[in-house]
């Protein structure tokens, strides 16, 4: 397909992830419902949209046909402690061997260069963003908060498959689709 054809499709916004698994979920939303007593400025993401993303594609064509393929078994990964960074980022950390991950995301990124995607201009720092920090109103009660999370294991996670995904805006958040599924084999 020709570039000026692309423009012609209507775009979405979309992203290659994996999501958090459904055992796993009701542990983490109950950690953000304890970091939610804090009183912070803080977009919290809704459990059912909770996911690890492996490359973020922006507002791509609606056709978008990915050249993906997720080599590899699947493997296990800990979710464990919960951080800050950015100023803006309140996230779940991973333990354990994270050389899979890695390399699927690797995977990932050249699947989407390969598609028209820029290449991403940081290295890969694979975390669950569990929340968007708005403004600094009640910050210091959040990092208290967080400390008493720092280093708690919220368990095993079994990485089986990656999607990619829709996000669609809507007022009461974004609305995530499944668009396709790649098991890992």
């Amino acid at each position: 397909m020709r570039a000026d054809q692309r423009l012609l499709c209507t775009p979405m916004r979309a992203f290659l992830a994996i999501p958090l698994d459904a055992e796993l979920r009701p542990r983490v939303a109950r950690t953000i419902d304890n970091l939610r007593t804090s009183g912070a400025d803080v977009s919290w993401v809704r459990p059912e949209n909770l996911h690890l993303t492996l490359k973020f594609l922006g507002e791509v064509p609606e056709d978008l046909r990915l050249d993906f393929h997720s080599s590899g078994s699947p493997f296990c990964v800990e979710l464990k402690g919960v951080g800050q960074f950015g100023g803006r980022v309140v996230w779940v950390g991973l333990a354990g061997n994270l050389a899979p991950l890695v390399s699927l995301a690797g995977s990932a990124e050249e699947a989407a260069v390969r598609a028209g995607v820029p290449r991403e201009g940081r290295p890969y720092a694979p975390h669950l963003t569990i929340g968007r920090i708005r403004s600094r109103r009640n910050l210091a009660a959040l990092r208290r908060t967080m400390e008493r999370w720092a280093l708690e294991s919220f368990g095993p996670w079994w990485i089986r498959a990656c999607v990619l995904m829709r996000s669609t805006r809507s007022p009461q958040g974004s609305i995530y689709s499944v668009l396709t599924e790649y098991p890992l084999t």
